[in-house]
């Protein structure tokens, strides 16, 4: 029932944000949580579907069939202590980072998430990006997965997944700046 309501708040919220930015400025905000958000371009959404992604997060399909979800990542959601710092977690997850300094039931998820990843997308390189106060963990090949880490808070980070989406469009719409289905 809570994750309903919960679900149910999200969709308000998004269909708001979509009412109040959409005609001043072209681009229509996302809010992922209260720290994150990212902005598309309002004539993508034209024919686009709203979804809800895996642990509560949102997603678009847009008409092209290309979709982004996002999803927040808390201590909670993955089970690790409140000392884990957060901005290790992308390190740990896309392999930066050695796990053998962590206790075998919080490495054996990030070991078996980079296994996946190394699988699926043919061990993908790693770029690291700095944006507006943030950085973000990326890699693509043929979808992407994005880690965004912001300086300002160390309570969440956001998990962006796409297909159909390159590097420089999530960049793009986590800055709002020129998106390719513009």
């Amino acid at each position: 029932m809570a994750a309903t309501r919960f679900f149910l708040y999200l969709i308000f919220a998004v269909l708001c944000s979509l009412s109040l930015n959409a005609s001043a400025t072209g681009k229509t905000r996302i809010f992922y949580s209260a720290y994150f958000s990212g902005y598309v371009p309002t004539a993508s959404l034209e024919g686009a579907t709203f979804f809800g992604s895996y642990a509560g997060g949102l997603g678009i399909r847009f008409s092209s069939t290309e979709y982004v979800a996002g999803t927040i990542i808390t201590h909670e959601l993955e089970n690790l202590d409140a000392d884990f710092n957060l901005a290790d977690y992308p390190l740990y997850f896309f392999g930066l980072k050695d796990t053998s300094d962590l206790p075998p039931e919080v490495a054996k998820p990030f070991d078996n998430s980079r296994e996946e990843m190394k699988s699926s997308m043919n061990d993908p390189p790693i770029d690291t990006l700095k944006i507006d106060g943030a950085t973000v963990y990326i890699a693509c090949s043929p979808h992407c997965e994005a880690l965004v880490v912001q300086e300002s808070q160390a309570e969440q980070i956001l998990h962006l997944t796409s297909r159909g989406l390159g590097q420089n469009e999530l960049v793009s719409i986590l800055t709002g700046h020129q998106h390719a289905a513009e």
